[in-house]
């Protein structure tokens, strides 16, 4: 007698969005074994009379449902065929044969193309919806490279993968760009290979090559153009005046707050309750690391927070940017894109008539980020303080942020040649 059910595992380490992994279970002659699907849920999300999403809760309930089913469907029709084969053959089956056949009796000829809608199904069932559109820009490309449906993984090669990075370069795609599609499809193939789609004999990122523009396709990543403005061009925007109550005021704010809070992630700062306002520093998680931080309210960022909650009484979050329609992690994904377009084009028109001369730089919440650790940087803080401020992993990436020196400054440098 062989036994399957899904449950949601809470004694699993927890996710860093709070939630749980749900697994699917096999006991066979008393021995159990634990499998996990892609999905994750929040114990409020889970029905634990039915041992599934509770349809009242779960935000995508009738997605994951669905895709719950068909694992179960599976587990149960592999069993029925392994307890047919013993009628036949007479000899029984153990649960390691399970999972043999569950992990390894998959579709090889399964679509490339077809791979990539199932993974963004599954993404998009777990709210990870900035993966969800990387995956989906990424096919969107190399369907343009290779417009056929049945492009299967077996066609993936050496001498495809040269071809479609060629075709990237010519067609005017920045080294970073061309990195963040390789990197989509290389843990796509290695998902699929993982999962049985494809063979491990045929990963065709093993053999590294250069190519004619002289970089390795597993290294194209390239150094982040430098992005940030001087202390005086920060200034110019504080003293900028732009009516209150609009976009253009709302859009300036958010450009303050995030500078002035060691370059806030515009999602998080928009996601901000007055809860995570705890005396006098904001302490919330970042939703892209897991990582928690307490930042000091300096005096422009109480004034921000004073005006929203005086002008917004009965909204749970600081800024106006989600209200109770955005009900949904979709929602609220979605609104945060139109919210983050609106915000970077207004600061291009505030930098515009502040009189900033950019040198091509858009201004962005982003460029904030890079402001902060480089201005910090040229009033003598350390890049070992700077990285701690930005949570990086390491003095490297901050490095990445940090600013070169002005022009003028390596002017300066160079005439120190004449005092020999």
């Amino acid at each position: 007698m062989t036994s399957i059910k899904i449950f949601l595992r809470q004694d699993k380490v927890i996710k860093r969005n709070f939630e749980y992994p749900v697994a699917l279970q096999i006991i066979k002659d008393r021995k159990k074994k634990i499998l996990y699907t892609p999905y994750t849920c929040k114990k409020e999300w889970w029905d634990t009379k039915e041992n599934r999403p509770d349809k009242n809760k779960h935000p995508n309930f009738k997605s994951i449902i669905h895709n719950l089913d068909m694992i179960r469907n599976k587990a149960e029709g592999i069993v029925l065929d392994l307890d047919r084969e013993k009628t036949v053959s007479g000899r029984d089956y153990s649960i390691e044969d399970f999972v043999l056949a569950f992990v390894g009796k998959k579709k090889i000829n399964i679509s490339v193309f077809d791979y990539f809608t199932e993974v963004v199904a599954r993404f998009e069932a777990t709210g990870q919806f900035s993966n969800a559109t990387i995956y989906k820009t990424t096919s969107g490309v190399l369907f343009r490279f290779h417009p056929n449906t049945n492009l299967a993984f077996h066609d993936i090669d050496f001498k495809f993968l040269r071809s479609l990075e060629e075709s990237l370069i010519a067609k005017g795609n920045i080294p970073n760009g061309i990195y963040a599609y390789m990197r989509t499809l290389r843990a796509l193939i290695n998902l699929a290979i993982k999962e049985g789609y494809c063979k491990l004999e045929l990963y065709p990122f093993k053999n590294k090559f250069i190519n004619p523009n002289g970089y390795d396709p597993s290294t194209l990543s390239r150094p982040t153009r430098k992005r940030a403005l001087t202390q005086e061009q920060i200034k110019k925007i504080i003293e900028h005046e732009v009516p209150a109550g609009t976009h253009l005021y709302d859009s300036k704010n958010a450009f303050l707050f995030s500078f002035y809070t060691r370059g806030m992630n515009f999602r998080d700062l928009a996601l901000l309750k007055r809860n995570n306002i705890i005396g006098d520093h904001v302490e919330y998680t970042r939703a892209k690391t897991g990582k928690n931080f307490s930042v000091r309210l300096l005096p422009p960022v109480k004034d921000i927070i004073e005006y929203y909650i005086v002008n917004n009484p009965y909204s749970d979050y600081i800024f106006p940017y989600i209200t109770e329609f955005h009900s949904t992690p979709k929602k609220i994904h979605e609104r945060i894109k139109t919210a983050l377009k609106r915000v970077n084009k207004d600061m291009q028109q505030i930098a515009s008539e502040a009189g900033i001369e950019t040198s091509g730089i858009n201004i962005t919440t982003y460029v904030a980020r890079h402001s902060w650790g480089t201005i910090m940087k040229r009033k003598g803080v350390s890049t070992s303080k700077i990285s701690e401020g930005y949570g990086h992993s390491g003095e490297k990436v901050t490095e990445i942020y940090l600013s070169g020196f002005e022009q003028h400054d390596m002017d300066e440098m160079d005439e120190k040649l004449l005092d020999l």
